[in-house]
């Protein structure tokens, strides 16, 4: 942990600019102490926002994580302060406390599938049917989700065998049979042995 602490920089992002857009690579982990973050995503040529961030917030985990661009723009809402570690020095410290990591990749993910990506694909779902229904939009142009490669993703990263107390669900207060026809509804894909692999 001092690994990380020692590699922390300052960062300051005023109102209104855009932190990450869809599709850019994340280039490190960031940690906003005081400011609003919103999170959405583009149709059309349209930005839409739906869910924000108020402090203590992470950008950039998942992403640098698990090596995947951005799939949602991340923008600031208020002036934001906070820090930011470099993709290298947070990959090389989960690598030098492969326990940690491997306990810390876990609760990245399902931070990200339950907070972020379940309220924004939702949304862009809802929005995507809109625009279907409109006779004036032949075309609807949007970055489009990988949901049917997440097991295999998962399986690749080592989620097919995890210790019982890596992360407990029952400590996110989630029902695990809602959130599985939750996720089943709106991703398409087997959902049945995910939560038992991760548990």
């Amino acid at each position: 942990m001092m690994g990380i602490l020692t590699s922390l920089e300052p960062r300051l992002n005023e109102a209104g600019t855009c932190i990450i857009d869809e599709l850019d690579e994340f280039l490190e982990v960031s940690f906003v102490q005081t400011g609003t973050v919103a999170i959405g995503y583009e149709i059309n040529k349209v930005r839409k926002y739906c869910t924000t961030k108020t402090d203590s917030c992470v950008i950039g985990a998942f992403g640098v994580t698990f090596n995947q661009r951005a799939a949602y723009i991340y923008t600031a809402v208020t002036q934001c302060q906070g820090f930011f570690i470099r993709r290298a020095n947070w990959i090389r410290n989960n690598k030098k406390f492969a326990e940690v990591g491997n306990v810390m990749k876990r609760i990245v993910l399902i931070d990200y599938l339950m907070n972020i990506r379940s309220k924004v694909m939702v949304h862009k779902r809802r929005e995507i049917e809109k625009f279907m229904q409109r006779s004036d939009h032949q075309t609807i142009l949007a970055v489009e989700q990988k949901d049917k490669y997440l097991n295999e993703f998962l399986i690749k990263n080592n989620f097919n065998k995890t210790e019982e107390n890596s992360l407990n669900l029952k400590q996110k207060q989630v029902n695990e049979q809602q959130y599985r026809d939750y996720m089943k509804k709106y991703f398409n894909y087997g959902l049945e042995n995910y939560t038992s692999k991760v548990r």
